[in-house]
């Protein structure tokens, strides 16, 4: 086999696996859309990034703190859980109050929308539950973030 077979062999097996990548979707069966917040879907949680050593809110996140103050008028039934986290930086108990600082900032915005006090719970892990251990800018960036998930209200009797 010459080199020219060769090239042509392999240029004909990228584009068939290009072409057949495009379509693998239609081989897989649809699965049913998951409602974007919702107690069943915690992997559908909201997550909101922060810059180092800060907890204010980034202009970009208020469109999507909006929606979900949305929901949550709209749904009486569920209570909100802002979870806080930090990167690995910096003291333990240091990170454990940044991480509530940066909890509270969306609680208070959300409250700030209308949404009860009592329907908002606060928790920080500062920098336990890291997503990304890697001691790098990158994974610092994911790590420092406010996670929201939300559960449904027991009725009191």
């Amino acid at each position: 086999m010459n080199i020219t077979s060769i090239i042509r062999t392999t240029l004909l097996v990228l584009s068939c696996n290009i072409a057949l990548s495009g379509c693998c979707h239609l081989l897989k069966e649809d699965a049913p859309t998951p409602a974007k917040y919702s107690v069943e879907n915690k992997e559908m949680n909201a997550i909101y990034h922060f810059a180092f050593d800060r907890s204010e809110l980034s202009e970009q996140d208020m469109p999507a703190l909006n929606e979900f103050a949305t929901f949550l008028h709209a749904n009486p039934s569920m209570k909100a859980h802002v979870d806080g986290y930090t990167d690995a930086q910096g003291p333990y108990n240091y990170n454990l109050n940044l991480g509530l600082r940066r909890a509270e900032a969306v609680a208070e915005y959300l409250q700030a929308k209308g949404v009860p006090a009592e329907r908002i719970e606060v928790n920080s892990y500062g920098k336990d539950k890291l997503i990304d251990e890697a001691y790098t800018l990158n994974a610092h960036a994911k790590n420092r973030r406010a996670v929201i998930y939300v559960t449904e209200e027991k009725a009191v009797v």
